[in-house]
Protein backbone atom coordinates (compact mmCIF):
# COMPACT_ATOMS: atom_id res chain seq x y z
CA UNK A 1 0.00 0.00 0.00
CA UNK A 2 3.20 2.62 0.68
CA UNK A 3 4.18 1.58 -2.91
CA UNK A 4 0.84 2.19 -3.90
CA UNK A 5 1.18 5.65 -3.07
CA UNK A 6 3.85 6.62 -5.27
CA UNK A 7 1.94 4.79 -8.48
CA UNK A 8 -1.52 6.77 -7.88
CA UNK A 9 -3.11 4.13 -9.79
CA UNK A 10 -4.71 0.70 -9.93
CA UNK A 11 -4.18 -1.74 -13.03
CA UNK A 12 -7.37 -0.78 -15.08
CA UNK A 13 -8.03 -4.68 -16.03
CA UNK A 14 -8.84 -5.18 -12.50
CA UNK A 15 -11.86 -2.78 -13.06
CA UNK A 16 -15.59 -3.92 -13.66
CA UNK A 17 -18.97 -2.49 -13.77
CA UNK A 18 -20.04 -2.36 -10.09
CA UNK A 19 -23.35 -1.17 -8.08
CA UNK A 20 -22.10 1.28 -5.42
CA UNK A 21 -25.38 0.20 -2.90
CA UNK A 22 -24.46 -3.09 -3.05
CA UNK A 23 -20.64 -2.42 -1.83
CA UNK A 24 -21.70 -0.08 0.44
CA UNK A 25 -24.50 -2.82 2.51
CA UNK A 26 -21.46 -4.88 2.22
CA UNK A 27 -19.29 -2.84 3.81
CA UNK A 28 -21.73 -1.88 6.56
CA UNK A 29 -22.24 -5.75 7.21
CA UNK A 30 -18.38 -6.09 7.91
CA UNK A 31 -18.66 -3.28 10.40
CA UNK A 32 -21.84 -4.18 11.73
CA UNK A 33 -20.19 -5.88 15.32
CA UNK A 34 -18.77 -2.35 15.34
CA UNK A 35 -21.44 -0.06 16.01
CA UNK A 36 -23.63 -2.59 17.27
CA UNK A 37 -22.65 -5.50 19.98
CA UNK A 38 -19.24 -4.10 20.26
CA UNK A 39 -20.63 -0.33 21.15
CA UNK A 40 -23.34 -2.11 23.22
CA UNK A 41 -20.59 -3.40 25.72
CA UNK A 42 -19.32 -0.26 26.00
CA UNK A 43 -23.18 1.70 26.33
CA UNK A 44 -22.56 3.35 23.40
CA UNK A 45 -25.23 3.66 20.99
CA UNK A 46 -25.04 4.48 17.38
CA UNK A 47 -27.77 5.29 15.26
CA UNK A 48 -26.74 4.13 11.58
CA UNK A 49 -28.98 5.44 8.32
CA UNK A 50 -28.81 4.52 4.55
CA UNK A 51 -30.33 6.30 2.02
CA UNK A 52 -29.34 4.54 -0.81
CA UNK A 53 -30.95 6.27 -4.40
CA UNK A 54 -31.47 4.68 -7.45
CA UNK A 55 -28.26 5.39 -9.03
CA UNK A 56 -26.18 4.14 -11.93
CA UNK A 57 -23.10 1.67 -12.32
CA UNK A 58 -19.60 2.78 -11.77
CA UNK A 59 -16.57 1.17 -13.13
CA UNK A 60 -13.70 0.36 -10.21
CA UNK A 61 -11.98 -2.34 -8.27
CA UNK A 62 -14.60 -3.93 -5.95
CA UNK A 63 -12.06 -4.81 -3.08
CA UNK A 64 -10.12 -1.23 -3.54
CA UNK A 65 -13.80 0.73 -3.34
CA UNK A 66 -14.49 -1.62 -0.35
CA UNK A 67 -11.83 -0.34 1.35
CA UNK A 68 -12.38 3.31 0.74
CA UNK A 69 -16.03 2.87 2.49
CA UNK A 70 -14.55 0.81 5.37
CA UNK A 71 -11.81 4.05 6.19
CA UNK A 72 -14.68 6.24 5.97
CA UNK A 73 -17.06 4.38 8.35
CA UNK A 74 -14.66 3.44 10.55
CA UNK A 75 -13.46 7.33 10.55
CA UNK A 76 -16.72 8.43 11.89
CA UNK A 77 -17.08 6.19 14.07
CA UNK A 78 -14.16 7.05 15.48
CA UNK A 79 -15.31 10.51 15.43
CA UNK A 80 -17.86 9.98 17.95
CA UNK A 81 -16.25 8.02 20.81
CA UNK A 82 -19.39 9.01 22.62
CA UNK A 83 -21.97 7.37 20.23
CA UNK A 84 -24.04 9.55 17.67
CA UNK A 85 -25.59 9.31 13.98
CA UNK A 86 -24.12 8.35 11.10
CA UNK A 87 -25.77 8.80 7.13
CA UNK A 88 -24.75 7.49 4.45
CA UNK A 89 -26.65 8.44 1.27
CA UNK A 90 -26.01 7.52 -2.48
CA UNK A 91 -27.63 9.64 -4.86
CA UNK A 92 -27.04 10.24 -9.51
CA UNK A 93 -26.61 13.62 -10.74
CA UNK A 94 -25.77 15.09 -14.27
CA UNK A 95 -24.30 11.42 -14.46
CA UNK A 96 -21.89 11.30 -11.53
CA UNK A 97 -22.55 8.98 -8.43
CA UNK A 98 -22.24 10.75 -5.27
CA UNK A 99 -21.51 9.03 -1.72
CA UNK A 100 -21.92 11.01 1.37
CA UNK A 101 -20.84 9.43 4.58
CA UNK A 102 -21.86 12.26 7.17
CA UNK A 103 -21.76 12.01 11.08
CA UNK A 104 -22.44 14.07 14.12
CA UNK A 105 -18.89 13.83 15.44
CA UNK A 106 -16.51 16.75 16.94
CA UNK A 107 -15.92 18.47 13.44
CA UNK A 108 -12.87 19.12 11.84
CA UNK A 109 -10.58 22.52 11.74
CA UNK A 110 -9.90 24.27 8.66
CA UNK A 111 -6.07 23.56 9.53
CA UNK A 112 -6.95 19.72 9.66
CA UNK A 113 -9.02 19.48 6.32
CA UNK A 114 -5.70 21.37 4.17
CA UNK A 115 -4.18 18.35 5.21
CA UNK A 116 -6.33 15.12 5.94
CA UNK A 117 -5.36 13.54 2.74
CA UNK A 118 -1.51 13.93 3.15
CA UNK A 119 0.27 10.83 3.85
CA UNK A 120 0.79 10.13 7.56
CA UNK A 121 -1.07 12.93 8.76
CA UNK A 122 -3.36 11.68 11.55
CA UNK A 123 -5.28 13.33 14.18
CA UNK A 124 -5.51 10.22 16.37
CA UNK A 125 -1.97 9.83 17.54
CA UNK A 126 -0.23 6.24 18.52
CA UNK A 127 -4.26 4.89 17.18
CA UNK A 128 -3.31 6.36 13.51
CA UNK A 129 -0.62 5.51 10.68
CA UNK A 130 -1.88 8.80 8.52
CA UNK A 131 -2.40 6.66 5.48
CA UNK A 132 -6.20 5.95 5.63
CA UNK A 133 -7.50 8.78 3.89
CA UNK A 134 -4.63 9.82 1.81
CA UNK A 135 -4.92 6.19 0.36
CA UNK A 136 -8.70 6.68 0.05
CA UNK A 137 -7.59 9.35 -1.72
CA UNK A 138 -5.14 7.69 -4.48
CA UNK A 139 -7.77 4.93 -5.50
CA UNK A 140 -10.35 7.51 -5.68
CA UNK A 141 -8.49 9.34 -7.93
CA UNK A 142 -7.54 6.19 -9.68
CA UNK A 143 -11.03 5.44 -10.49
CA UNK A 144 -11.07 8.95 -11.86
CA UNK A 145 -13.14 10.65 -9.35
CA UNK A 146 -12.86 12.71 -6.38
CA UNK A 147 -13.49 12.97 -2.63
CA UNK A 148 -14.36 16.32 -0.55
CA UNK A 149 -14.84 16.56 3.14
CA UNK A 150 -16.89 19.28 4.84
CA UNK A 151 -17.35 20.28 8.37
CA UNK A 152 -18.73 21.83 11.33
CA UNK A 153 -15.95 22.03 14.35
CA UNK A 154 -18.40 20.79 17.19
CA UNK A 155 -21.17 19.57 14.52
CA UNK A 156 -19.83 16.72 12.49
CA UNK A 157 -18.28 16.26 9.08
CA UNK A 158 -19.23 14.87 5.37
CA UNK A 159 -17.20 13.08 3.00
CA UNK A 160 -18.47 13.08 -0.21
CA UNK A 161 -16.99 10.67 -2.78
CA UNK A 162 -17.65 11.51 -6.63
CA UNK A 163 -17.16 8.91 -9.23
CA UNK A 164 -18.15 8.56 -12.88
CA UNK A 165 -21.89 6.47 -14.10
CA UNK A 166 -21.37 3.98 -16.29
CA UNK A 167 -23.81 2.19 -18.58
CA UNK A 168 -24.65 -1.01 -18.13
CA UNK A 169 -25.51 -3.66 -15.25
CA UNK A 170 -23.70 -4.56 -12.46
CA UNK A 171 -21.89 -7.97 -12.07
CA UNK A 172 -22.31 -7.89 -8.26
CA UNK A 173 -25.31 -8.55 -6.84
CA UNK A 174 -25.63 -7.79 -2.47
CA UNK A 175 -27.02 -10.72 -1.07
CA UNK A 176 -27.65 -11.22 2.40
CA UNK A 177 -25.85 -14.17 3.94
CA UNK A 178 -28.07 -17.01 4.73
CA UNK A 179 -28.34 -17.86 8.67
CA UNK A 180 -31.03 -20.61 9.36
CA UNK A 181 -30.07 -22.59 12.04
CA UNK A 182 -26.47 -22.27 11.48
CA UNK A 183 -24.42 -21.46 14.66
CA UNK A 184 -21.03 -21.54 15.43
CA UNK A 185 -18.24 -20.20 17.98
CA UNK A 186 -14.89 -18.47 17.04
CA UNK A 187 -12.09 -18.91 19.11
CA UNK A 188 -8.84 -16.67 17.95
CA UNK A 189 -5.52 -16.45 19.75
CA UNK A 190 -2.93 -14.08 19.04
CA UNK A 191 -0.01 -12.80 21.57
CA UNK A 192 -0.20 -9.51 20.27
CA UNK A 193 -2.89 -7.61 21.47
CA UNK A 194 -3.10 -4.87 17.96
CA UNK A 195 -3.18 -7.82 15.88
CA UNK A 196 -5.88 -9.80 18.01
CA UNK A 197 -7.87 -6.55 17.56
CA UNK A 198 -7.67 -6.43 14.52
CA UNK A 199 -8.33 -9.67 13.65
CA UNK A 200 -10.96 -9.97 15.98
Amino acid sequence: RLQSIKSKSLPKGKFELLGVNDLILEVVEIVRPRFEREAQSFGLTYDVKLTLGSVSAVQGDAASLREVFLNLINNALDAMPKGGKMTIQTTLEKEKVFIFFSDTGGGISEEVKEKIFQPFFTTKGERGNGLGLSIAAEIIASHKGKIYVDSIPGKGSIFMVELQAAAGKPQNTHKKPATGDLKCNVLLVDDENAVGETLA
